[in-house]
């Protein structure tokens, strides 16, 4: 009898355990898994640079660069970009009119 309390005991004692490391792993690198519920940021880009490859590096508000490959825009040119925050990786691009 005193087994079976103990057994179901050191099972909750367990739980509690993996339920507070994930959420304290969660809360050391930033709560990446609530991150992947927000939605996308919308903000003006200046392309700072276009290399010879086609390729352009643009700058955002929040001054994270982020490239965009094919670029069919020239550089200083001003183009709408949605992103996740805090993430280099654009979803959308148009260009400013």
């Amino acid at each position: 009898m005193e087994y079976e309390d103990y057994g179901k005991k050191m099972l909750i004692y367990a739980g509690i355990a993996i339920v507070g490391i994930f959420f304290g792993l969660q809360a050391m690198f930033g709560f990446p898994l609530f991150k992947s519920f927000e939605s996308d940021s919308v903000s003006d880009a200046r392309v700072v640079i276009k290399d010879a490859n086609g390729n352009c590096v643009l700058e955002a508000s929040d001054k994270i660069p982020r490239v965009l490959h094919n670029c069919p825009y020239d550089k200083e040119d001003i183009v709408s970009i949605s992103y996740k925050k805090g993430t280099p990786d654009i979803r959308t691009h148009s260009p400013k009119s």
